[in-house]
């Protein structure tokens, strides 16, 4: 309502309001004690989410590409922004039972421009889970930065580099059509296949949507004269079946190796 002096005449009028749109988006990089982005995270570990906002037309390269460990200089101003207007992002964590569990408040780290929010893993929590990362509603230009949700991938089982087969077997592309998979059912971004004709199995605990891993397998008994036949996860444990029929259990260790059963 407009009041207008002299003579106390009103005019009304109607007035639009409407919600600021969502132009941004909120970056969320999972790193560990080094810089280098992690697409899985091992159980009863502790990590450090690095969020910021960005904008995906002036994102720099390694943030389209969803590797950055840092934000850009146009992030960098984009968080600043929203940090002196009072948003930073909260973090849900939502477990396999569908409970959530929050995050610890994010703490904003005036060098780099970021929030920091601490993420620790419990041995129970192989499997992929959503982070739901949401803001206050603050809007720059009439623009604020959109909900999102991350999926984490937890691994169920820790591999060393020297159990990986060397050579250029680092994919599944090289055993199409014939491969086969298993999925944990526990952990379903747990992913197994055996090798064809080798004592190798290809593993995923990134349900495949990450570069998969050829591990080498290392016979209880030092024995090379065997094939993977098939393989299957069970609770803590890789189960393998030879072609000459033993059955091995290789436990979650730094490298796959065990006790013949």
């Amino acid at each position: 309502t407009l009041t207008r002096s002299p003579g106390n005449k009103t005019d009304t009028f109607d007035v639009t309001v409407r919600p600021p749109l969502g132009c941004y988006d909120w970056y969320v990089a999972v790193v560990e004690s080094a810089a280098s982005v992690l697409t899985s995270v091992r159980t009863g570990a502790v990590y450090q989410l690095r969020i910021w906002v960005v904008e995906f037309d002036s994102a720099s390269a390694a943030e389209r590409e969803q590797t950055a460990s840092l934000p850009s200089a146009v992030s960098q101003q984009l968080s600043n922004q929203f940090h002196n207007l009072g948003d930073q992002p909260n973090v849900t964590w939502v477990d396999s039972a569908g409970s959530r569990v929050r995050l610890p408040d994010a703490t904003y780290n005036t060098t780099n421009k970021m929030w920091t929010v601490p993420l620790t893993t419990t041995q129970n929590d192989a499997g992929a889970f959503v982070l739901e990362v949401h803001g206050r509603g603050t809007a720059v230009l009439s623009c604020q930065v959109r909900d999102r949700d991350v999926l984490a991938h937890v691994r169920k089982f820790n591999v060393s580099a020297s159990a990986l087969l060397s050579g250029t077997q680092t994919g599944m592309a090289a055993y199409s059509p014939r491969f086969s998979y298993r999925v944990d059912q526990c952990a379903p971004n747990v992913v197994l296949s055996p090798v064809p004709n080798s004592r190798s199995i290809l593993l995923s605990q990134t349900a495949l949507q990450h570069a998969a891993q050829v591990v080498q397998l290392t016979a209880p008994d030092s024995s090379t004269n065997f094939v993977v036949s098939d393989v299957v996860s069970v609770h803590a444990n890789v189960v393998v079946l030879s072609n000459t029929s033993a059955v091995w259990y290789f436990s979650n260790s730094s490298t796959f190796t065990g006790t013949l059963s």
